[in-house]
């Protein structure tokens, strides 16, 4: 059995891996990936000392989750921007868990081929892509690692505790795998009371079973006829269900912001989404097609009979399982792993605008697969033929993630109405440059979604790029009129204000921006340059400084204006510092190496001032005539290796 066991782990990482594998070659995608890694100067700094407070003490993107963004910037620390490394540690995390499913489920109940079944669905299923394949979506796949680790150890403990063996150790690990795993996402609330699912089955602490085979408490390991009292079993949860309640509260407290009102979605929208969800999600594992990055609520409502519907096929489906709970406990148990641990996604409490998301199955699908697997009679090539179609399936799915524009696109073809990915296909295409094409995605957000701030902010940055400045400007102050209070579309109106040379309007929108957001980094730099062109050069070397501890390439620009500054007051040596850090932070940087340039000039550092006349060319940026005829005056222009 053991040989049986390495050689079905070994083709378990196989099959992953090969329907996986291509999400290596994917790139970041613009939804979620920025404000996680492409433009987070905590993260893009490394592991820190001052990373690692920043960490366990913020609540960007209104979650709590420490070591997610520990992994992110452990990321960044071995890659840096090669987004592979990124995904291969994804793919990596996600193998783990296959091979971490198959050995728990195999443990407990000594059915080999059943847990690889079972594991193997878990590791190729085409709803997991979302999971693995988005950058951004790092925290199911590590919560779900410590998850693992924290149902293997449990599993460690109760069965000390069958046998009598000292059981504290294993219980210490279970507490601390857990906390690890809320951590990195309070996904796994609802452990405690799966861990009592286990303990009815396969570990078989409430009572032994009786009947069929597969159905005792765990096959392979001697009955010693011991039953749990329940009084003891929920007894040693406490430690769990409040370590729970304690993720539930952290979770609301930062999470408070970001919760849809009930205005926008009403309690009995979300009920009734609710009910349709847990069998929308059914269907999808037996019919993975026309899957989306996101499911926007339907536009024409839910329909009372698919509420009522799919309330029946639920009650009929838990009725049915208490029925069998004596003959087959692996049904109870997997049915309600599923509709339990899906509960804090489900959207009661809801946190976004999507109706059903495909990572939310990541852990719940884990029950259906275990009733799948243990109903259905041995047989491996049907186990084959099944994972195979699965695997092919994932591998084209992963295929729509390599870059946001194939995402997106591929979002609005399978949904209606899907006003989210046209915003965000609108921003993919404005990375590449096909700015028409992303004010036509915009437009058509609006027209979906009228009271949309951020579709109205993305469409007057595209206005700002087209020199379009009237046209944005109007966008933007529309976007304030339905979001006052976000200090990104009031430094984007300031920007506009100040090409217009409205200097003061521009100066009053970042200044609001900042007592908004007070490290904001942009706005810091924006009103410092503005403040340099005003003269007012104290107060804009306080705000450059601020500026200064933002992403490296906001940092660049504010080292390179306080260089300017520098440069005015006469400390010609200062400012050479100055230039040279903001080159460091970001070499493709022309302005910083074209003051570089003037200031070595200044200084009589002729030769170096000729090298960086050089880098500018080599950017295309040709310095004036008149500099470099008083350049080669004073020494001739240095003939370069060809």
């Amino acid at each position: 059995m053991t040989r049986t066991r390495y050689k079905l782990m070994l083709l378990l990482i196989i099959v992953v891996v090969l329907a996986f594998w291509r999400v290596t070659q994917n790139g970041f995608i613009p939804y979620d990936d920025g404000p996680y890694v492409q433009r987070n100067s905590h993260v893009q700094s490394g592991l820190t000392l001052r990373g690692l407070v920043w960490a366990f003490t913020t609540t960007t993107e209104n979650n709590w989750h420490p070591l997610t963004w520990i992994s992110h910037m452990l990321d960044w620390e071995i890659f840096g921007d090669r987004v592979g490394g990124h995904h291969a540690v994804s793919l990596l995390l996600h193998l783990l868990n296959t091979v971490l499913l198959f050995l728990l489920l195999e443990y407990m109940t000594g059915s080999t081929w059943r847990s690889a079944f079972v594991a193997g669905l878990f590791g190729v299923h085409p709803l997991h892509v979302e999971s693995v394949a988005w950058v951004a979506e790092r925290k199911d796949v590590l919560s779900t690692f410590f998850g693992m680790l924290a149902f293997v150890a449990y599993v460690c403990y109760a069965t000390r505790k069958e046998h009598g063996s000292k059981s504290g150790f294993a219980y210490f690990a279970v507490i601390v795998t857990y906390a690890l795993s809320l951590m990195s996402k309070p996904m796994l609330v609802t452990f405690p009371f799966v861990l009592l699912l286990l303990d009815y089955w396969p570990l078989g602490r409430f009572r032994k079973c009786t009947g069929r085979p597969d159905c005792s408490a765990v096959e392979h390991r001697k009955d010693n006829g011991t039953s749990m009292r329940y009084s003891r079993l929920l007894f040693e949860k406490i430690p769990l269900v409040a370590m729970s309640l304690a993720s539930c509260v952290m979770t609301y407290v930062v999470q408070r912001e970001a919760l849809s009102s009930f205005d926008r979605i009403p309690l009995g929208v979300r009920l009734g989404n609710a009910v349709v969800a847990y069998v929308t999600y059914v269907y999808r594992m037996f019919n993975p097609r026309n899957l989306a990055v996101f499911y926007p609520y339907p536009t024409s409502g839910l329909g009372v009979w698919n509420v009522v519907a799919s309330l029946v096929v639920i009650l009929g489906v838990s009725y049915y399982s208490l029925r069998v709970r004596r003959a087959r406990p692996y049904f109870p148990v997997g049915w309600f792993w599923y509709l339990g641990t899906l509960i804090p996604v489900i959207g009661l409490v809801q946190v976004g605008a999507q109706a059903t998301a495909d990572r939310y199955t990541y852990i719940p699908l884990i029950g259906l697969f275990v009733v799948l697997g243990w109903s259905l009679p041995v047989n491996r090539y049907v186990y084959g033929i099944a994972i195979a179609a699965l695997g092919v399936c994932t591998s084209i799915q992963v295929s729509y993630w390599r870059d946001g524009i194939t995402l997106f696109r591929r979002a609005i073809t399978v949904t209606e109405g899907n006003y989210l990915a046209h915003n965000n296909l609108g921003a993919a295409l404005e990375e590449a440059g096909r700015l028409e094409e992303a004010a036509l995605h915009y437009s058509r957000t609006i027209s979906l979604r009228p009271d949309d701030a951020l579709a109205y902010n993305n469409l007057g940055n595209v206005c700002t790029r087209l020199g379009r400045l009237r046209d944005a400007a109007k966008h933007y102050q529309r976007a304030l009129e339905l979001m006052p209070k976000n200090a990104a579309i009031r430094n984007n109106l300031g920007l506009v204000l100040f090409r217009q040379g409205r200097l003061d309007e521009a100066e009053s929108q970042y200044r609001t921006a900042i007592s908004l957001k007070p490290d904001y980094a942009e706005a810091h730099l924006n009103l410092g340059i503005l403040l340099v062109q005003k003269g007012l050069f104290d107060e804009a070397v306080k705000h450059l400084l601020k500026a200064s501890s933002g992403q490296r390439a906001v940092a660049s620009e504010a080292h390179n204006n306080i260089g300017v500054v520098l440069a005015h007051q006469n400390q010609t040596e200062r400012a050479i510092e100055e230039f040279s850090e903001a080159i460091r932070l970001r070499h493709s940087n022309v302005e910083a190496h074209q003051n570089l340039a003037l200031a070595y000039f200044m200084s009589g550092r002729y030769q170096e001032a000729w090298q960086e006349v050089h880098v500018c060319r080599k950017y295309g940026r040709e310095l004036h005539p008149q500099f470099l005829r008083a350049l080669a005056q004073r020494m001739p222009e240095p003939m370069r290796s060809p």
